[in-house]
Protein backbone atom coordinates (compact mmCIF):
# COMPACT_ATOMS: atom_id res chain seq x y z
CA UNK A 1 0.00 0.00 0.00
CA UNK A 2 1.38 3.43 -0.91
CA UNK A 3 0.63 6.64 0.96
CA UNK A 4 -2.64 8.23 -0.19
CA UNK A 5 -3.85 5.26 -2.27
CA UNK A 6 -5.36 1.84 -1.73
CA UNK A 7 -4.18 -1.02 -3.96
CA UNK A 8 -7.19 -3.17 -4.85
CA UNK A 9 -5.71 -5.42 -7.56
CA UNK A 10 -7.82 -7.68 -9.79
CA UNK A 11 -11.41 -8.50 -8.94
CA UNK A 12 -11.69 -11.33 -6.45
CA UNK A 13 -8.08 -10.93 -5.24
CA UNK A 14 -8.51 -7.96 -2.91
CA UNK A 15 -6.32 -8.47 0.15
CA UNK A 16 -8.36 -8.45 3.36
CA UNK A 17 -6.87 -6.01 5.86
CA UNK A 18 -7.14 -6.83 9.54
CA UNK A 19 -8.41 -3.40 10.61
CA UNK A 20 -10.68 -1.86 13.19
CA UNK A 21 -11.86 1.65 13.95
CA UNK A 22 -9.35 3.58 16.08
CA UNK A 23 -10.98 5.10 19.14
CA UNK A 24 -7.87 6.44 20.81
CA UNK A 25 -8.20 9.98 19.50
CA UNK A 26 -10.56 11.89 17.23
CA UNK A 27 -8.74 12.29 13.90
CA UNK A 28 -9.55 13.49 10.43
CA UNK A 29 -8.06 12.76 7.06
CA UNK A 30 -6.67 16.05 5.64
CA UNK A 31 -8.14 15.12 2.25
CA UNK A 32 -11.56 13.67 3.11
CA UNK A 33 -12.17 15.86 6.19
CA UNK A 34 -15.41 15.02 8.02
CA UNK A 35 -16.32 12.20 5.66
CA UNK A 36 -13.29 10.14 6.73
CA UNK A 37 -13.28 7.11 9.04
CA UNK A 38 -9.86 6.33 10.47
CA UNK A 39 -9.08 2.62 10.82
CA UNK A 40 -6.12 0.83 12.37
CA UNK A 41 -4.18 -1.80 10.38
CA UNK A 42 -2.89 -4.35 12.92
CA UNK A 43 -0.48 -5.88 10.40
CA UNK A 44 1.50 -2.75 9.52
CA UNK A 45 0.69 -0.69 12.64
CA UNK A 46 -0.64 2.26 10.61
CA UNK A 47 -3.74 4.43 11.00
CA UNK A 48 -5.37 4.79 7.58
CA UNK A 49 -8.24 6.72 6.06
CA UNK A 50 -10.83 4.18 4.93
CA UNK A 51 -11.95 6.39 2.00
CA UNK A 52 -8.77 7.45 0.25
CA UNK A 53 -6.23 5.12 1.87
CA UNK A 54 -3.92 7.85 3.09
CA UNK A 55 -1.73 6.88 6.06
CA UNK A 56 -2.55 9.34 8.84
CA UNK A 57 -0.07 8.09 11.42
CA UNK A 58 2.41 5.25 11.77
CA UNK A 59 2.45 3.33 15.06
CA UNK A 60 4.52 0.53 16.54
CA UNK A 61 2.28 -0.61 19.43
CA UNK A 62 -0.79 -2.76 18.83
CA UNK A 63 -4.08 -1.58 20.32
CA UNK A 64 -5.59 -5.03 20.02
CA UNK A 65 -6.72 -7.03 23.04
CA UNK A 66 -4.65 -10.10 23.80
CA UNK A 67 -6.24 -13.22 22.32
CA UNK A 68 -6.54 -16.13 24.70
CA UNK A 69 -7.98 -19.62 24.29
CA UNK A 70 -9.03 -20.83 27.72
CA UNK A 71 -9.34 -24.39 26.42
CA UNK A 72 -5.56 -24.49 25.99
CA UNK A 73 -4.68 -23.21 29.45
CA UNK A 74 -2.36 -25.52 31.29
CA UNK A 75 -1.50 -27.43 28.17
CA UNK A 76 2.17 -26.48 28.30
CA UNK A 77 4.32 -25.19 25.48
CA UNK A 78 4.74 -21.64 24.24
CA UNK A 79 1.84 -19.84 22.62
CA UNK A 80 2.62 -16.99 20.26
CA UNK A 81 -0.93 -15.76 20.65
CA UNK A 82 -0.65 -14.75 24.29
CA UNK A 83 1.70 -12.86 26.59
CA UNK A 84 3.98 -14.82 28.91
CA UNK A 85 4.97 -18.46 29.14
CA UNK A 86 2.90 -21.58 29.77
CA UNK A 87 1.06 -22.14 33.02
CA UNK A 88 3.03 -23.67 35.89
CA UNK A 89 1.01 -26.46 37.49
CA UNK A 90 3.19 -26.41 40.60
CA UNK A 91 2.09 -22.90 41.60
CA UNK A 92 -1.18 -22.21 43.38
CA UNK A 93 -2.26 -19.61 40.84
CA UNK A 94 -0.86 -21.83 38.02
CA UNK A 95 0.76 -18.84 36.32
CA UNK A 96 4.47 -18.38 35.79
CA UNK A 97 5.95 -14.94 35.50
CA UNK A 98 8.69 -12.58 36.67
CA UNK A 99 10.27 -13.26 40.06
CA UNK A 100 12.41 -10.66 41.83
CA UNK A 101 14.81 -12.05 44.42
CA UNK A 102 18.06 -11.00 46.11
CA UNK A 103 19.68 -7.56 46.21
CA UNK A 104 19.87 -5.02 49.02
CA UNK A 105 17.08 -3.60 51.19
CA UNK A 106 15.97 -1.13 48.55
CA UNK A 107 15.67 -3.93 46.02
CA UNK A 108 13.74 -5.99 48.57
CA UNK A 109 11.15 -3.22 48.86
CA UNK A 110 10.88 -3.13 45.07
CA UNK A 111 10.38 -6.91 44.98
CA UNK A 112 7.69 -6.63 47.66
CA UNK A 113 5.90 -3.93 45.65
CA UNK A 114 6.14 -6.11 42.53
CA UNK A 115 4.56 -9.06 44.34
CA UNK A 116 1.73 -6.89 45.60
CA UNK A 117 1.09 -5.52 42.12
CA UNK A 118 1.11 -8.95 40.46
CA UNK A 119 -0.88 -10.66 43.19
CA UNK A 120 1.81 -13.29 43.87
CA UNK A 121 1.09 -15.02 47.16
CA UNK A 122 3.73 -16.03 49.70
CA UNK A 123 3.35 -19.74 48.92
CA UNK A 124 4.20 -19.23 45.26
CA UNK A 125 7.16 -17.01 46.16
CA UNK A 126 8.53 -19.78 48.36
CA UNK A 127 8.08 -22.36 45.61
CA UNK A 128 9.76 -20.17 43.02
CA UNK A 129 12.73 -19.54 45.32
CA UNK A 130 13.09 -23.25 46.10
CA UNK A 131 12.72 -24.28 42.45
CA UNK A 132 15.33 -21.71 41.44
CA UNK A 133 17.92 -23.19 43.81
CA UNK A 134 16.92 -26.70 42.73
CA UNK A 135 17.46 -25.77 39.08
CA UNK A 136 21.02 -24.60 39.83
CA UNK A 137 21.75 -27.85 41.67
CA UNK A 138 20.25 -29.92 38.84
CA UNK A 139 22.34 -28.10 36.23
CA UNK A 140 25.50 -28.66 38.30
CA UNK A 141 25.01 -32.44 38.66
CA UNK A 142 23.12 -33.04 35.41
CA UNK A 143 20.20 -34.82 37.11
CA UNK A 144 17.52 -36.66 35.14
CA UNK A 145 14.06 -35.13 34.78
CA UNK A 146 12.34 -37.80 36.87
CA UNK A 147 14.65 -37.09 39.82
CA UNK A 148 13.97 -33.36 39.58
CA UNK A 149 10.23 -34.05 39.41
CA UNK A 150 10.46 -36.07 42.62
CA UNK A 151 12.34 -33.16 44.22
CA UNK A 152 9.55 -30.77 43.23
CA UNK A 153 6.98 -33.14 44.74
CA UNK A 154 8.82 -33.11 48.08
CA UNK A 155 9.08 -29.31 47.96
CA UNK A 156 5.37 -29.06 47.20
CA UNK A 157 4.60 -31.34 50.16
CA UNK A 158 6.60 -29.04 52.43
CA UNK A 159 4.77 -26.01 51.08
CA UNK A 160 1.36 -27.65 51.49
CA UNK A 161 2.05 -28.44 55.14
CA UNK A 162 3.40 -24.94 55.80
CA UNK A 163 6.99 -26.07 56.39
CA UNK A 164 8.72 -24.56 53.34
CA UNK A 165 8.99 -20.93 54.49
CA UNK A 166 12.48 -21.18 56.05
CA UNK A 167 13.68 -24.11 53.94
CA UNK A 168 14.17 -22.75 50.43
CA UNK A 169 17.95 -22.34 50.69
CA UNK A 170 20.64 -24.42 49.02
CA UNK A 171 21.33 -26.65 52.05
CA UNK A 172 17.70 -27.72 52.32
CA UNK A 173 17.43 -28.23 48.56
CA UNK A 174 20.47 -30.53 48.70
CA UNK A 175 18.68 -32.45 51.45
CA UNK A 176 15.60 -32.71 49.21
CA UNK A 177 17.78 -34.08 46.41
CA UNK A 178 19.22 -36.66 48.82
CA UNK A 179 15.73 -37.86 49.80
CA UNK A 180 14.49 -37.88 46.20
CA UNK A 181 17.49 -39.89 44.99
CA UNK A 182 16.95 -42.43 47.77
CA UNK A 183 13.28 -42.84 46.77
CA UNK A 184 14.35 -43.21 43.14
CA UNK A 185 16.51 -46.24 44.06
CA UNK A 186 19.62 -44.35 42.94
CA UNK A 187 20.98 -42.86 46.20
CA UNK A 188 23.60 -40.14 46.38
CA UNK A 189 26.10 -39.76 49.20
CA UNK A 190 26.27 -36.62 51.31
CA UNK A 191 29.88 -36.21 50.22
CA UNK A 192 28.81 -36.08 46.56
CA UNK A 193 26.27 -33.34 47.33
CA UNK A 194 28.83 -31.15 49.12
CA UNK A 195 30.66 -30.71 45.80
CA UNK A 196 27.99 -28.18 44.82
CA UNK A 197 29.11 -25.76 47.56
CA UNK A 198 32.24 -26.50 49.59
CA UNK A 199 31.02 -24.16 52.32
CA UNK A 200 28.23 -26.65 53.09
CA UNK A 201 29.33 -29.70 55.10
CA UNK A 202 27.97 -33.24 55.20
CA UNK A 203 26.79 -32.54 58.74
CA UNK A 204 24.73 -29.56 57.56
CA UNK A 205 22.99 -31.59 54.87
CA UNK A 206 22.45 -34.52 57.25
CA UNK A 207 20.69 -32.29 59.79
CA UNK A 208 18.46 -30.84 57.07
CA UNK A 209 17.61 -34.36 55.81
CA UNK A 210 16.50 -35.52 59.27
CA UNK A 211 14.33 -32.42 59.80
CA UNK A 212 12.65 -32.70 56.38
CA UNK A 213 11.96 -36.43 56.87
CA UNK A 214 9.99 -35.64 60.02
CA UNK A 215 8.00 -32.92 58.24
CA UNK A 216 6.94 -34.91 55.17
CA UNK A 217 3.45 -36.47 55.11
CA UNK A 218 3.59 -40.13 56.08
CA UNK A 219 1.70 -41.33 53.01
CA UNK A 220 4.47 -40.04 50.73
CA UNK A 221 7.22 -42.12 52.38
CA UNK A 222 8.22 -45.67 51.53
CA UNK A 223 6.02 -47.08 54.30
CA UNK A 224 2.74 -46.11 52.70
CA UNK A 225 -0.38 -47.93 53.80
CA UNK A 226 -1.54 -50.88 51.73
CA UNK A 227 -3.75 -50.01 48.76
CA UNK A 228 -3.54 -46.27 49.52
CA UNK A 229 -3.43 -45.67 45.76
CA UNK A 230 -6.88 -47.25 45.39
CA UNK A 231 -8.44 -44.72 47.76
CA UNK A 232 -6.65 -41.88 46.00
CA UNK A 233 -7.80 -43.12 42.58
CA UNK A 234 -11.42 -43.13 43.75
CA UNK A 235 -11.03 -39.59 45.11
CA UNK A 236 -9.26 -38.24 42.00
CA UNK A 237 -11.82 -39.82 39.65
CA UNK A 238 -14.67 -38.28 41.65
CA UNK A 239 -13.09 -34.82 41.55
CA UNK A 240 -12.64 -35.13 37.76
CA UNK A 241 -16.26 -36.35 37.41
CA UNK A 242 -15.24 -39.48 35.52
CA UNK A 243 -17.61 -42.37 34.84
CA UNK A 244 -17.99 -45.13 37.42
CA UNK A 245 -16.51 -47.68 35.03
CA UNK A 246 -13.31 -45.63 34.68
CA UNK A 247 -13.12 -45.11 38.44
CA UNK A 248 -13.57 -48.81 39.26
CA UNK A 249 -11.07 -49.95 36.63
CA UNK A 250 -8.43 -47.51 37.88
CA UNK A 251 -8.95 -48.66 41.49
CA UNK A 252 -8.62 -52.32 40.43
CA UNK A 253 -5.38 -51.64 38.55
CA UNK A 254 -3.97 -49.79 41.59
CA UNK A 255 -4.61 -52.80 43.84
CA UNK A 256 -3.12 -55.24 41.34
CA UNK A 257 -0.10 -52.99 40.80
CA UNK A 258 0.66 -52.87 44.51
CA UNK A 259 0.14 -56.62 44.92
CA UNK A 260 2.33 -57.58 41.95
CA UNK A 261 4.86 -54.76 42.53
CA UNK A 262 4.89 -53.63 38.89
CA UNK A 263 6.52 -50.34 39.92
CA UNK A 264 10.27 -51.03 40.30
CA UNK A 265 10.94 -47.99 42.50
CA UNK A 266 9.42 -47.16 45.90
CA UNK A 267 5.73 -46.58 45.23
CA UNK A 268 4.22 -43.14 45.60
CA UNK A 269 0.46 -43.79 45.76
CA UNK A 270 -0.73 -40.44 44.42
CA UNK A 271 1.28 -40.85 41.20
CA UNK A 272 0.21 -44.48 40.80
CA UNK A 273 -3.44 -43.43 41.17
CA UNK A 274 -3.08 -40.71 38.52
CA UNK A 275 -1.32 -43.06 36.09
CA UNK A 276 -3.99 -45.74 36.58
CA UNK A 277 -6.75 -43.23 35.84
CA UNK A 278 -4.97 -42.10 32.68
CA UNK A 279 -4.70 -45.71 31.51
CA UNK A 280 -8.34 -46.45 32.39
CA UNK A 281 -9.52 -43.38 30.47
CA UNK A 282 -7.82 -44.66 27.32
CA UNK A 283 -9.32 -48.13 27.68
CA UNK A 284 -12.79 -46.59 28.00
CA UNK A 285 -12.15 -43.92 25.30
CA UNK A 286 -12.52 -41.05 27.77
CA UNK A 287 -10.67 -37.88 26.79
CA UNK A 288 -8.50 -36.41 29.54
CA UNK A 289 -5.23 -34.47 29.44
CA UNK A 290 -2.22 -35.87 31.25
CA UNK A 291 -1.50 -32.36 32.55
CA UNK A 292 -4.94 -32.21 34.19
CA UNK A 293 -4.25 -35.50 35.96
CA UNK A 294 -0.85 -34.25 37.10
CA UNK A 295 -2.52 -31.21 38.67
CA UNK A 296 -5.18 -33.37 40.35
CA UNK A 297 -2.61 -35.85 41.69
CA UNK A 298 -0.27 -33.01 42.71
CA UNK A 299 2.70 -34.54 40.92
CA UNK A 300 4.91 -33.75 37.99
CA UNK A 301 3.98 -34.72 34.45
CA UNK A 302 7.29 -36.55 34.00
CA UNK A 303 6.64 -38.73 37.07
CA UNK A 304 3.05 -39.44 35.99
CA UNK A 305 4.16 -40.58 32.54
CA UNK A 306 6.96 -42.69 34.05
CA UNK A 307 4.45 -44.58 36.23
CA UNK A 308 2.08 -44.88 33.27
CA UNK A 309 4.88 -46.56 31.33
CA UNK A 310 5.32 -49.16 34.08
CA UNK A 311 1.58 -49.87 34.11
CA UNK A 312 1.55 -50.14 30.33
CA UNK A 313 4.29 -52.76 30.39
CA UNK A 314 2.26 -54.87 32.84
CA UNK A 315 -1.22 -54.01 31.56
CA UNK A 316 -2.21 -57.64 30.87
CA UNK A 317 -1.32 -58.53 34.46
CA UNK A 318 -3.23 -55.76 36.20
CA UNK A 319 -6.45 -55.76 34.12
CA UNK A 320 -9.49 -57.71 35.39
CA UNK A 321 -9.98 -61.17 33.90
CA UNK A 322 -12.16 -61.08 30.80
CA UNK A 323 -11.92 -57.29 30.46
CA UNK A 324 -12.60 -56.06 26.92
CA UNK A 325 -11.07 -52.68 26.03
CA UNK A 326 -13.48 -50.20 24.43
CA UNK A 327 -10.84 -48.39 22.39
CA UNK A 328 -10.15 -49.26 18.76
CA UNK A 329 -7.18 -51.60 18.57
CA UNK A 330 -7.34 -52.61 22.22
CA UNK A 331 -4.22 -52.82 24.37
CA UNK A 332 -1.88 -52.67 21.38
CA UNK A 333 -3.26 -49.24 20.40
CA UNK A 334 -2.60 -47.55 23.76
CA UNK A 335 -0.50 -44.41 23.47
CA UNK A 336 3.16 -44.79 24.35
CA UNK A 337 4.68 -42.73 27.20
CA UNK A 338 6.97 -40.78 24.88
CA UNK A 339 3.97 -39.73 22.80
CA UNK A 340 2.15 -38.51 25.93
CA UNK A 341 5.04 -36.17 26.72
CA UNK A 342 5.23 -35.06 23.09
CA UNK A 343 1.54 -34.18 23.01
CA UNK A 344 1.76 -32.30 26.31
CA UNK A 345 4.70 -30.21 25.14
CA UNK A 346 3.30 -29.61 21.63
CA UNK A 347 2.40 -26.03 20.77
CA UNK A 348 -1.40 -25.49 20.82
CA UNK A 349 -2.90 -24.36 17.54
CA UNK A 350 -3.90 -20.71 17.46
CA UNK A 351 -7.33 -19.81 16.29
Amino acid sequence: MSTGTVSTGAAGTIARLNVFASTKRAKQCPTCKDRSVIVYDTHSGDEICSLCGQIIESRTMSEEQEWRSFSNDGGGGVEKSRVGGPNDTWLEDSVSGTTMMGGDKKFGRLAHAHDLATGTNSGDRQLKSAFSNLRFIGDHFGFRNNLLERCREIIKDLQTTGNLKSRTGVTNMLAVVYLAARDDADPLSLKQLTSFDRAITEKDIGKAVNKIKKLLPQNRTAGATTFASKELALRFAASLMLADCVRDLAAHMCVQSEMTKVIPVSSRPHILAGAAIFLACQLYVTQIAATDLAVTAQCGLQSLVEYYGHLLNAVKTILPKGFVPRNVGGINALVRPEHVLKRASAKPAAG
